[in-house]
Order: structure tokens, then C-alpha cells, then sequence
């Protein structure tokens, strides 16, 4: 109970940190407005931008100064506001690039320890991203400020809680588990504030010089106050639909994205461990960084499911040892099952003869062969609390005479009902809402497991009963047709 009031404590002080942050910003803006439209405008318009840089720079260290540290070093403010708001000002991708260097070197006033350059190189990384997205703004030439504050906000703040996440001093999952939830929604709530704030500021400014010219004062003011009361209805339409659409989105992606990522942390705690041997911790960093490797491939998952139902998904066909996939498979999912206590037998075993060896030849395309047992795999083990999972291969005669290999995931988990067996292989569906909410996953993997096998000329079927397990089963012709469906 104490842990939690003190996770509580320190979530608020946190909120508290990012709305002091964010008045020290518009404060900020408001008297750069002011001196610029006493002084600075004035200056050549060459000084006026590099001055306008700097103040950037200097707004991004201010919230720093003013962040929350929340112990080793670590800081969270809200940093990375200037240098969203300077991809909807900017139309220079060295600028953006500068500005978040600057920043990140800014950092390092405050200490040169780990947590410090950890903030210098996630300030260089998002100048990079910035300047990327800066130089895509510049092809969008149609893009509204609506539609640049959108991607700007939701892509730097998203990058920066992988950053954290990934070069941080705190530990990903305490951060994820912990600190994320609050300091991203605030974070990207916030920075929407401010930006939608700083441009009715400016359209405000714009309208009262417009009416200091013009002797048609009422007629003006009222005309943009209507203007502007219709572009703020239409902001928070199309905010509120951002909003669901981004949700969606990281939901349906962390089915795909949590398996390699729970193998890296599981493997990193057991590494952590001091009970363990230095050839178990090499074993394990060898793992670590397969699932890393894992993890950006799976990325591409749902550009993969998009390019299945066009027809354009690349297939290779080679020759595969179908021991060396079940090895595969057995060294990346055998820490899985140790952590969660369950069996994992995989058949043939590394014992098997040569001649069983020599029957279980395969020609097809070993990436998508490996992305179909990983996904199937990651659900067996998911949905399983208790006994074990077996995958297994075979040689078979199929219905058309042709040889064919067998590939089975059975496993003692919840089951699934009858009259819902083909519903789960559609895209985005789990068997009902209860195993979203308990297990998580976006039901992404089996449509595309199912759309690959067909692309290999073979198919997944499955059969299970509610309680009492499930049996996935992936055929696939050992030999490849003559016609390759899906190459290009």
C-alpha cells in the first residue's frame, strides 16, 4: 500500500511538473510576442529566424530546468513541446535537426552522468525524426496546421517513450508500467494544448493588425470570429477522431510487438540474476539480441497483411532444414515456458535419425515460415496458464498424393469454441472482448498467418474445444509449386 501511495504520489508530482512546464511555455510565448512585435521586428529578417532558433533552444531548457527528477539523474519535463511546435514553424530540416541537438546538449548542464547523455542522445534522435518529418511536411504541400500538429505530436511523443524506454536509466517495464501511462497522454494532451493555443494566438495577432488597417473594424472581427469558432468545432472533430484512430492502432500492433518484447525483458531479468553461469548469460544475450532482431521485423507485420490482400507480398522460395526451424523455435520460446512453469516439447528432437531428418526437407520461404510457428507459438504460450505446448513436425502424404510436411502447436490452454473457430483468423478478432482484456493482443497475427500460408501453397486449420486446448496445423507442399504464387 505504501509502494502504491508513493507511485501515486510521484504520477501527480509528475502531472503537476508538466502543467507548470507547460504555463512556463506559454508564458514564455507570450513574451517573445510581445518583444517581437516591439523590437525584434525591426531586425533583419535573416536575424529574426536566428533568433527565433534560440529562443527555441532556450524554451527546451527551461522545462528542463524546471522538470521533475525522480531520482539517478532522470528527468521528465515536457522538452520535447519546442520541438514539436518547431515542425509546424519551420520548413527546414537542418533547423529541426539543430534545434533538438541543441536541446540535448542543453541536457548535459545539469550532469554529465547517464541519465544525462541518455537525454542528450534521445534529444538528437527526435532532431533526427523532426528533421525526417519536416522534410515530408515539405512534399505535403496540402497539409493543414491541423494535420502537421497531429503527426508532430503523436510521432515525436511516441519515439521519445520508445527512446526512454530503450536508453533510459529507469528499467523499461517499471517505466512502461509506471511512469509511461501518465507522461505520455499528459504529454501528448499537453502538447496539443499548447499548439492549438499558439495558433489561435497568432491568428488573434494577424486579425487585430488586419483591423488596425482597415476601417471596416466590426465587419472584420466579426467575420473571423465566426471563422474561428467553425476551425476550432472541426479541430476537435477531427482531433477526437485522431485520437480513436491512434488508440486503435497501438492496440491492434501489441499483439505483434509484446512477444519479442516480453522475451527481452524475461530474458534480461534472468540474466540479471547472480546465480547465473556465464555461459547461461551468453546463451540468454544471444536471445536477447535474436528478439530484438525479432522485434523490427514484426513491425512490418501489418504492411505485410496489407500487401497479402493486394498480392504483392515477396516470396523466396529455397530449400529448408525443417530441424534447424524447430531448433529455432525451441531456443527462442524455451524461456518462456521456464518462466511461466510449462512444458515445451518440440518432435522431432535434435536425436532424430537421419533418415527422419532426410524426410522432413522442405522448400518454401523460411522468414514466413518462421513468422507463422512464432505467431501461432506466441498464442499457444499466451493463452496457456498451466501444462505445456508441443510443436511438432511430419512428413505426409496430402489428399493429391504429393508429399507434404506437417507442422502442429498444441496446447493446454483455454480453448475455443466451436461456432468461433474461423471468426479468430479475421483480422483485428479475438474469440470475444473477455480475452482482449485479460490476455491483450490485437488479433493481427492469425490473419496473417493463415493469408502466408495460402501464399506457400498450403493452409492452417484448427481444431479446439472450449477448456481443453487447441491444435493448430500448418500444411505446406515440400515441394514448390511451378507457378510461385505472390513472387515479384
Amino acid at each position: 500500500m505504501e509502494d502504491n501511495f508513493r507511485g501515486g504520489r510521484r504520477r501527480m508530482e509528475i502531472f503537476k511538473v508538466y502543467l507548470v512546464n507547460i504555463s512556463i511555455l506559454t508564458t514564455f510565448a507570450y513574451l517573445f510576442n510581445l518583444a517581437y512585435n516591439l523590437i525584434f521586428s525591426k531586425l533583419s529578417r535573416a536575424s529574426k529566424y536566428g533568433l527565433s532558433v534560440l529562443i527555441f533552444i532556450l524554451a527546451g531548457w527551461l522545462t528542463m530546468y524546471f522538470g521533475f527528477d525522480v531520482g539517478n539523474g532522470a528527468k521528465f519535463d515536457l522538452r520535447v513541446v519546442p520541438l514539436i511546435f518547431g515542425l509546424v514553424v519551420y520548413s527546414n530540416p537542418v533547423t529541426l535537426f539543430l534545434i533538438g541537438l541543441c536541446i540535448g546538449l542543453l541536457r548535459l548542464t545539469f550532469g554529465l552522468d547517464y541519465a544525462a547523455w541518455a537525454g542528450t542522445l534521445n534529444l538528437t534522435l527526435l532532431g533526427i525524426v523532426a528533421a525526417l518529418l519536416c522534410a515530408w511536411f515539405r512534399r505535403r504541400k496540402t497539409f493543414s496546421y491541423l494535420r502537421k500538429s497531429v503527426f508532430a505530436v503523436l510521432v515525436i511523443n511516441i519515439v521519445n517513450t520508445i527512446d526512454i524506454s530503450l536508453f533510459g536509466k529507469i528499467p523499461p517495464h517499471h517505466y512502461l508500467n509506471e511512469i509511461a501511462p501518465i507522461t505520455f497522454p499528459t504529454g501528448v494532451i499537453l502538447s496539443f494544448f499548447f499548439l492549438i493555443m499558439i495558433r489561435d494566438f497568432q491568428k488573434n495577432q494577424s486579425r487585430m493588425e488586419q483591423l488596425s488597417r482597415t476601417n471596416r473594424l466590426l465587419h472584420v472581427r466579426t467575420r473571423d470570429l465566426n471563422q474561428a469558432k467553425n476551425e476550432l468545432e472541426q479541430k476537435a472533430t477531427q482531433l477526437e477522431t485522431a485520437s480513436r484512430y491512434k488508440s486503435e492502432f497501438l492496440a491492434n500492433m501489441s499483439h505483434e510487438i509484446k512477444t519479442p518484447l516480453n522475451s527481452i525483458m524475461i530474458l534480461s531479468e534472468m540474466q540479471a540474476e547472480s546465480d547465473t553461469s556465464d555461459e547461461d548469460r551468453h546463451r540468454y544475450a544471444h536471445l536477447i539480441l535474436q528478439s530484438g532482431r525479432e522485434l523490427l521485423t514484426l513491425v512490418n507485420d501489418i504492411l505485410d497483411l496489407s500487401k497479402v490482400e493486394a498480392g504483392k507480398l515477396d516470396i523466396v522460395l529455397q530449400p529448408i532444414d525443417t530441424n534447424e526451424v524447430l531448433r529455432y523455435m525451441e531456443e527462442q520460446f524455451m524461456p518462456i515456458a521456464e518462466s511461466k512453469g510449462l512444458t515445451f516439447v518440440v518432435s522431432p528432437s535434435a536425436e532424430q535419425t537421419a533418415e527422419t531428418a532426410a524426410q522432413l526437407k522442405l522448400e518454401s520461404d523460411p522468414m514466413r515460415l518462421n513468422q507463422i510457428l512464432r505467431n501461432l507459438l506466441s498464442n499457444a504460450f499466451k493463452f496457456t496458464e498451466k501444462g505445456g505446448i508441443e510443436l511438432s513436425a511430419s512428413a505426409v502424404k496430402g489428399d493429391d498424393g504429393r508429399e507434404e510436411i506437417l507442422f502442429e502447436v498444441r496446447d493446454t490452454g483455454v480453448g475455443i469454441e466451436a461456432d468461433k473457430l474461423e471468426a479468430i483468423f479475421e483480422v483485428f478478432r479475438q474469440e470475444d472482448g473477455s480475452i482482449n482484456r485479460k490476455y491483450g493482443g490485437a488479433g493481427l497475427g492469425l490473419a496473417i498467418s493463415r493469408q502466408l500460408a495460402e501464399l506457400l501453397r498450403g493452409h492452417l486449420e484448427l481444431s479446439s474445444e472450449k477448456g481443453a486446448g487447441s491444435c493448430f496445423t500448418l500444411r505446406l507442399p515440400a515441394q514448390a509449386a511451378c507457378t510461385e504464387r505472390g513472387n515479384s
